[in-house]
């Protein structure tokens, strides 16, 4: 299940903060673009979004969808960058807009417009129909998820925890946390308390709001990729051992997923440091940055470029419990179908280590299957 997909409606950067701060009131037809082809889910978003503004009579002009599909929506950017900002053109925009400049097949990036609104976020999932013969094969209590809610609503975010925590699927929770939220923010306790008395695992996955990345990349793709992952990790892991979250709730983990992990010992050391030397955390910690990290609720997956001494050398550092095999698949960097084989080839890793790795590890994170 991929999560957080969250589609935002644009209107061009000249169309001024002023303007907007005066009330949205267009003089003739509005265009609401979309980037995709009619029945898809930004097309489907924009038509709702123009029979609520008309439902709700907050324009008296027309409003008509318009699809520019082609290029992963850089078609309908362009056309948006060349029509006036004058609040006429609006535009339906996803995550393609971000990963598109970042990947360089898209000119655009999110500053070229001024954004208006978050409509909502989405999640993809692969499923049959109940009577179909495809299912998880000998071990169907084996095919586990992660609860995807959003911190914009927290009130709801915790009913839909308590409302799935007991699913045989799910195991964890991932928060998306809107653009400068930050993950240590005290609105967020109810939902910790909530992960606690459930017994989920909390689950960071680095996305490309995590860049450092979104707002300074020098227009170099190569940079963003590289760096965006480990520091969008990084600094949950600050965030989250620095407002003791772990010793507030006793039963809450912490489980870094595709984010790199040959960074884990540097960073750890480094926060040990900085938090003694700089501050800024909560007072009467328990523990350590490097306790937090090794203590045995804090986990992370591999990537299997990084290899098999990398994998030795942060078990030696960290200890044996805290590594957990991953391949990242449908992604290149899965090496799929070999991605198995390539981590048991791997002769640094002892058959002990290997095992923690393939199975205990995981069952520490995220509970027996």
């Amino acid at each position: 299940m991929r999560h957080g997909r969250t589609l935002v409606a644009l209107a061009l950067s000249g169309f001024a903060a002023s303007t907007a701060a005066q009330g949205w009131m267009p003089r003739r037809s509005v265009e609401l673009v979309v980037g995709f082809a009619a029945g898809g889910s930004q097309d489907l978003t924009a038509r709702t979004v123009e029979r609520l503004l008309v439902a709700n009579k907050l324009t008296n002009v027309p409003i008509a969808v318009v699809n520019k599909a082609g290029a992963g929506g850089s078609v309908a950017y362009g056309y948006v960058s060349q029509r006036p900002g004058d609040g006429h053109t609006l535009m339906v925009a996803g995550t393609s807009l971000l990963s598109g400049h970042i990947l360089g097949t898209n000119p655009f990036d999110y500053t070229d417009f001024t954004p208006i609104a978050s409509l909502f976020n989405d999640s993809i999932v692969f499923s049959v129909n109940a009577a179909s013969p495809l299912r998880t094969g000998k071990y169907p209590r084996r095919l586990k998820s992660m609860i995807g809610v959003n911190a914009r609503d927290v009130e709801e975010a915790v009913q839909e925890v308590k409302r799935w925590s007991g699913s045989k699927w799910a195991v964890g929770v991932y928060v998306n946390l809107p653009i400068d939220y930050p993950l240590d923010h005290p609105d967020l306790h109810p939902l910790w308390r909530a992960m606690d008395e459930e017994g989920l695992c909390y689950i960071h996955h680095s996305f490309a709001e995590g860049y450092p990345g979104y707002r300074d990349l020098w227009r170099n793709p190569f940079l963003g990729r590289s760096a965006s992952h480990p520091w969008g990790a990084m600094r949950a892991m600050g965030a989250f051992f620095g407002a003791g979250l772990l010793d507030r709730y006793p039963n809450l983990r912490f489980a870094v997923l595709e984010s790199g992990f040959g960074w884990i010992p540097f960073w750890a050391v480094r926060m040990e440091d900085q938090a003694k030397y700089m501050g800024f955390v909560a007072e009467g910690l328990k523990h350590t940055m490097l306790e937090y990290t090794t203590g045995g609720r804090f986990f992370a997956s591999i990537v299997l470029h990084e290899g098999g001494r990398m994998v030795k050398m942060v078990s030696e550092f960290l200890g044996d419990h805290l590594l957990m095999f991953s391949t990242d698949y449908p992604h290149p960097e899965s090496r799929f179908p070999e991605s198995v084989d390539l981590a048991l080839g791997w002769k640094e890793v002892n058959a002990g280590l290997m095992r923690k790795i393939l199975w205990d590890n995981a069952v520490s994170a995220f509970g027996e299957p």
